[in-house]
């Protein structure tokens, strides 16, 4: 089983938060963790999916749950660059996070 590596840039209060591998409930707990602490520290978070290969819906969860959290706290929270089969998963299982994927995103 492959798991997610998780990077942060941080910037003019900016944070982009890097996902490459697989997120599923394995790494879900931890990558909400890693990412509610990103948007602590910034006014607009920036999450890439383009290097997320694979995503269950406890990794759906963990973006959606992060997206709320942020978004409730007057941040912005943007999910970017999701591949194809990331993104229907998370049409499907996290609805609230995918109208933050930009056009043409997947």
């Amino acid at each position: 089983m492959f798991s997610v590596d998780l990077s942060i840039g941080e910037g003019s209060g900016l944070t982009v938060v890097t996902l490459r591998g697989e997120l599923d409930v394995a790494d879900a707990a931890s990558v909400a963790a890693g990412l509610s602490a990103a948007a602590e520290q910034a006014r607009v978070v920036i999450v890439d999916l383009a290097g997320l290969d694979f995503i269950d819906s406890s990794g759906a969860d963990a973006l959606a749950e992060a997206a709320r959290d942020a978004r409730q706290g007057g941040k912005d929270f943007l999910l970017v660059a999701a591949q194809p089969q990331v993104l229907r998963v998370l049409a499907i299982t996290a609805p609230a996070a995918v109208p933050s994927l930009p056009a043409g995103a997947g």
